[in-house]
């Protein structure tokens, strides 16, 4: 299946009542990804009031790993790390 642009996608959907949009767009709502929940949960919020958009370069806390090599490094050879 071959992926429609924007006039085939309206046209495709015009017989559609109001009822049967809102069928279809709880169906994609509920079994999409999340990133798809959050776009249509964006379109329900008034334009001035949308989040701002999550840059995929943005970093949340501390790097992989950063507090296993400082535990690491306090341990002697041949020792567990939980002092077992």
């Amino acid at each position: 299946m071959q992926r429609m642009n924007r006039e085939q996608f309206y046209a495709t959907l015009a017989p559609l009542d109001e009822e049967r949009l809102k069928k279809t767009l709880w169906t994609l709502y509920w079994r999409g990804s999340a990133q798809l929940r959050e776009r249509i949960e964006a379109e329900r919020t008034p334009d001035g009031h949308k989040p701002a958009a999550k840059s995929a370069t943005q970093t949340v806390g501390r790097p992989v790993g950063a507090g296993r090599r400082t535990a690491v490094r306090g341990t002697r050879p041949g020792r567990r790390l939980h002092g077992r």
